[in-house]
């Protein structure tokens, strides 16, 4: 499936998604009168159908999927009214809505496909699984009384009126085991009942319980009422050897040579490295191992043939970032010039590239290649880092205090910064 029909409820913010074999006028007229007319589960305990139909609005833009005979003669059966946004960008800021919902559920569809390594065939499987996701997580957009849940409630909960299990929720591409029944067992071995699979999403898509599994060793797609063992940080269709997510959320190998003590200041830096990052001297170069220390790996590897793959040539640059996978950073930048507010982006290093770079991916999934001499400022302080990034601005003649906050400079809005010297509220 390459198209999809992304509908959202206006009143609960509820998300629903059809797959489609391409955008004509009447797959999309099938989808939505799938939509409309499908039964609420029983789990539920309301029968009925989806929507009281009859003076149901349906917005949307103004293509030629939606402007057509087929779906004009389905919604004039349904009683449904429909409207169609402004044309150029004004529709752009009508549809905000679903534009943002369908740019949600493709970040965290693209995020699991990479994470899990699958095949570009199963692209379908990771939108909906992301929409199964996103429907369960509250949202201010269904406040509750303030008390209870500052955060909201979820979309499912407020459409459906029953809270969504979670022991229902599997990661997507994880590795898991289903038993077979007689129809589908390996004729060869009866002994084994068990087939390995890879999870890809709830079967509720597809008008059944259970789930949507690929059993990657005989490859074929089973929908089976349940799981009977799960690995939620085991990948199998992961290329490489890199299969198992660590305790770090990261696939990066282990230092299983380094002592506790070193792991622990893993994120600091030694005495001998403390220069201005910003200078010139901060060192930023490939510096080969000096004689003894080529001397210790030559020992190393006749009493470990197993590190015969490391080369010689292993620089002290790249066993010190290292060091920082895992490391925390917050990128401040002005939003409109040196002296107006600040904010920040929040990232952590995920590894280190072949060209000794720190691979660095931030919370809304954007990836970026960062240079030692930039990650030491951008682990600073966010006061620190305003304080040296005003330093650097010809344009910021008036020196203020920074924040520690991402409030403006100069004024701070947080209670703590109450009769604090040079900051007013």
């Amino acid at each position: 499936m390459k198209h999809a029909l992304v509908i959202v409820d206006d009143f609960t913010r509820m998300s629903f998604v059809y797959l489609l074999k391409d955008k004509s006028q009447y797959s999309v007229a099938v989808a939505l009168e799938e939509h409309f007319l499908q039964q609420r589960t029983t789990s539920t305990r309301i029968q009925g159908i989806n929507f009281f139909i009859n003076r149901t609005v349906l917005r949307s833009d103004r293509g030629t999927q939606f402007i057509n005979s087929s779906v004009h003669d389905l919604c004039a059966r349904l009683g449904c009214n429909v409207e169609y946004s402004c044309p150029g960008q004004l529709g752009n800021y009508q549809n905000s809505l679903v534009e943002r919902r369908i740019k949600e559920i493709g970040r965290i569809a693209r995020c699991g496909k990479k994470m899990s390594g699958v095949q570009d065939l199963a692209s379908s499987y990771c939108v909906l699984h992301a929409v199964d996701i996103l429907t369960a997580l509250p949202t201010k957009a269904n406040p509750t009384d303030g008390t209870t849940d500052v955060t909201g409630f979820s979309q499912y909960l407020k459409y459906y009126g029953s809270q969504l299990s979670m022991d229902s929720f599997y990661v997507f591409g994880s590795y898991c085991s289903v038993h077979m029944d007689d129809d589908h067992v390996d004729k060869t071995n009866k002994n084994v009942t068990a087939s390995p699979c890879v999870y890809l999403c709830n079967a509720g898509h597809f008008k059944s319980k259970g789930h949507v599994v690929w059993d990657y060793k005989r490859r074929r797609k089973l929908i089976v009422p349940e799981i009977s063992r799960n690995i939620w940080n085991y990948f199998p269709m992961r290329s490489g050897p890199a299969k198992h997510l660590s305790d770090l959320l990261t696939f990066v190998e282990a230092r299983v040579d380094d002592s506790s003590e070193l792991l622990v200041s893993s994120t600091k830096i030694s005495a001998m490295h403390e220069i201005d990052p910003s200078s010139d001297d901060f060192p930023n170069n490939q510096v080969r191992l000096d004689a003894a220390e080529i001397a210790q790996l030559a020992t190393g590897l006749v009493s470990s043939p197993q590190m015969a793959t490391i080369s010689k040539y292993k620089t002290r640059q790249r066993d010190r970032i290292l060091q920082n996978v895992g490391t925390k950073i917050r990128r401040v930048f002005f939003i409109i010039g040196p002296n107006g507010p600040t904010d920040f982006y929040h990232g952590v290093v995920r590894s280190v590239t072949v060209a000794n770079k720190y691979d660095v991916v931030y919370d809304d999934y954007n990836e970026e290649e960062m240079g030692e001499a930039d990650f030491e400022i951008y682990k600073m302080k966010v006061k620190d880092q305003v304080v040296a990034k005003l330093a650097n601005v010809q344009s910021a003649r008036i020196w203020k205090d920074a924040n520690n906050c991402s409030c403006a400079i100069g004024r701070c809005y947080h209670p703590w910064s109450k009769n604090t010297s040079g900051f007013t509220q």
